[in-house]
């Protein structure tokens, strides 16, 4: 490892993940994977609101934010963007993830981009390789 603090990875932080997945990236990054500028924690989706009148205070805003869909990580390139999944074993619930991701990022920051999805792992399932595959998300195991 680069002997960085696991939660840490070019002076920001990615608390929100666990530390085992944080380790997992930590060794993805390691290994000179993904180079481009990465965020963490990208909040997508419109998440849970309700109408109000008056207007929405800030803790409405505050509890929209919290459910909003969270992606572990986005990198970017000139050529383009990449929605980063990172979990210990490939799951569906990954693929869920990422196809949903996909979609609410390209509503939230449209730019024409092509989008690339990866499920980042330390763990795979040969039985949901196939899909992944067929959904074009890319398997890394770090």
């Amino acid at each position: 490892m680069s002997g960085l603090n696991c939660c840490d990875y070019m002076g920001v932080n990615f608390k929100h993940l666990k530390p085992e997945e944080a380790k997992i990236f930590q060794r993805a990054l390691d290994k000179g994977l993904f180079k481009g500028s990465l965020e963490f924690d990208v909040h997508v989706g419109e998440g849970f609101h309700e109408n109000h009148d008056p207007p929405c205070t800030t803790a409405c805003d505050d509890f929209r934010m919290l459910t909003q869909k969270r992606i572990d990580a986005v990198e970017r390139t000139p050529s383009g963007i990449s929605i980063i999944e990172i979990t210990p074993r490939l799951s569906s619930r990954a693929l869920g993830q990422l196809l949903c991701y996909r979609d609410c990022y390209s509503r939230m920051f449209p730019s024409g981009l092509p989008i690339k999805l990866y499920a980042v792992v330390s763990e795979t399932d040969k039985d949901l390789e196939a899909t992944f595959k067929h959904y074009q998300i890319e398997i890394i195991i770090a």
